[in-house]
Parts: C-alpha cells; sequence; structure tokens
C-alpha cells in the first residue's frame, strides 16, 4: 500500500510537522512566513511553504 502526502496541511499537521503548536503555525500564517488558504471555514497549509520555512531557518542558523 501507497501513502500518499496530503495537498494541504491543517494547522495541527503543520504544527505536528515542524514540532510546534498550532498557536505558532497560526502567527507564522499572520506573519506571512507560511502560505495559507481557505476552503470553507478551514485554514489549510501549503506544504511547499512549511518546507521554505525550514530552508530560511536553516538559513538563517548557517549566517550566525
Amino acid at each position: 500500500m501507497t501513502t500518499v502526502a496530503p495537498a494541504l496541511f491543517t494547522p495541527v499537521q503543520a504544527a505536528a510537522r515542524l514540532n510546534r503548536t498550532r498557536t505558532f503555525v497560526f502567527g507564522l500564517i499572520a506573519q506571512g512566513e507560511l502560505a495559507s488558504l481557505k476552503l470553507g471555514k478551514a485554514r489549510l497549509i501549503v506544504p511547499e511553504s512549511i518546507d521554505a520555512y525550514i530552508a530560511r531557518q536553516r538559513a538563517a542558523q548557517a549566517d550566525r
């Protein structure tokens, strides 16, 4: 059986991927650090924006 990565993540899934809290994820969305969209009442995060956020954080750490 193959597993398919989700096309979009819920804030809880994004938080788990970042090992942070749901509130932290909503803060990143508000700051424009994570791209998201609304489908109905649901706020969903674009997986590529999570990868880009991680890359930016790694680059910032490498510059220190």
